[in-house]
C-alpha cells in the first residue's frame, strides 16, 4: 500500500491492482482470436474445446483480479474506513481510531523466492477486534514497507 496523504489529520493509504489485468486481457483477446482463427480451419472439436476454455480463464482472471483498496485514518472524525472497490461492487467498513493497535505486515515469498508484503488492520478491540486483511493479493514492492511504518508512526503520534 502506498501513501496518497499525509497530513496531521488525515493519512491515506492506498492500493491498486491492476497490473495483471493488461497481459490477461492481451491473452484473452489472443486465445478468442486463435479459437475464430481454428473454427475457420476446420480444427477438431477437441482442440477447440481447449482453446475455448483457456480463452474463458483468461476472462475469469482479467474480471477477478482489479481491486482498488484505500484505508483512510481522520483524526476530524475518529474513523478508520476501509474501502474496496472491484469490478463487483464497492464495500466499506468503519473501525474507531482509537481500537486500531497498529497496521502488521503480512510477509510471503514468490515461487522465485522473492519477498511478498500485504497490509492488515490489526483492531484490539470493539466490536471487529481482530485482523483484518486490507488487501487480497500481495505487493512486491519493498516501497509499501515504509510506506506501512509511516503509517503505523502516524498512529502512535495521533494517540500521544
Amino acid at each position: 500500500m502506498k501513501i496518497t496523504r499525509d497530513t496531521p489529520d488525515q493519512l491515506i493509504l492506498e492500493h491498486r491492482n491492476f497490473a495483471y489485468v493488461l497481459p490477461a486481457g492481451i491473452v484473452t483477446l489472443l486465445f478468442f482470436w486463435l479459437l475464430m482463427l481454428m473454427t475457420t480451419q476446420g480444427f477438431e472439436l477437441r482442440a477447440l474445446l481447449i482453446v475455448g476454455l483457456a480463452s474463458v480463464a483468461a476472462f475469469v482472471v482479467t474480471l477477478f483480479l482489479p481491486e482498488r483498496s484505500q484505508l483512510i485514518l481522520d483524526t476530524s472524525t475518529g474513523l478508520a474506513e476501509h474501502r474496496r472497490k472491484t469490478p463487483f461492487g464497492y464495500r466499506s467498513i468503519n473501525y474507531d481510531l482509537s481500537d486500531i493497535d497498529q497496521i502488521g505486515i503480512e510477509r510471503s515469498f514468490t515461487s522465485q523466492g522473492n519477498p511478498a508484503y500485504r497490509a492488515r488492520l490489526e483492531v484490539g478491540r470493539g466490536m471487529s477486534a481482530g485482523q483484518h486483511l486490507l488487501t487480497r493479493g500481495f505487493d512486491l514492492a519493498e516501497a509499501s514497507l515504509s510506506d506501512l511504518q509511516r503509517a503505523n508512526e502516524w498512529l502512535d503520534a495521533v494517540r500521544g
